[in-house]
């Protein structure tokens, strides 16, 4: 890929399963025009629905440390790829987020036929959504939901390199 030829990257639960997140994001940063943007969505491990679906996740490996899942950390890898992190807005799809994870310990938890199958069914009712939809939004007005998703561009006077990328 040509260095500074594309408007947007997207790494929507991504990060979290790459050892080394920071190369990737320097790799996304050198993709970047000087006006574009990288999106990046992960799951926080430190969220309040996080204890359940924690261990799942980490032993989910190749993983990035659980420390680049939290805000506080992951604005130091963007920071460290020479991108800064834009005004965050409203966060939306925290249910999907929920919903995933929940799946995932179904999984983990409830054996393979017909009640793990039911439970995935549940979990996927729209009605479901209509009773979660409350929570979700308050654990994202705390600051404390499922995902984080950062929209950051690349600082200014940051140049624009490959020498992150493996091989280079």
């Amino acid at each position: 890929m040509r260095p500074a030829s594309l408007d947007a990257v997207t790494l929507w639960d991504v990060l979290e399963h790459l050892p080394d997140p920071v190369a990737a994001l320097a790799r996304s940063r050198a993709a970047l025009r000087p006006t574009g943007f990288v999106f990046v969505n992960v799951p926080v491990l430190d969220s309040l629905d996080a204890p359940p679906v924690r261990p799942i996740l980490v032993r989910a490996g190749p993983a990035a440390p659980p420390d680049a899942l939290r805000s506080d950390s992951l604005a130091a890898c963007l920071a460290a790829a020479g991108l800064e992190p834009g005004q965050p807005g409203p966060s939306h799809g925290g249910h999907y987020s929920w919903t995933q994870s929940m799946r995932q310990v179904a999984d983990a938890h409830v054996p393979a036929g017909a009640t793990r199958a039911a439970v995935r069914h549940i979990l996927g009712h729209p009605g479901l959504k209509a009773m979660i939809l409350p929570y979700v939004a308050a654990t994202e007005l705390a600051g404390r939901g499922a995902s984080l998703t950062v929209a950051a561009r690349p600082k200014a006077g940051a140049a624009s390199t490959t020498a992150a990328e493996p091989g280079r």
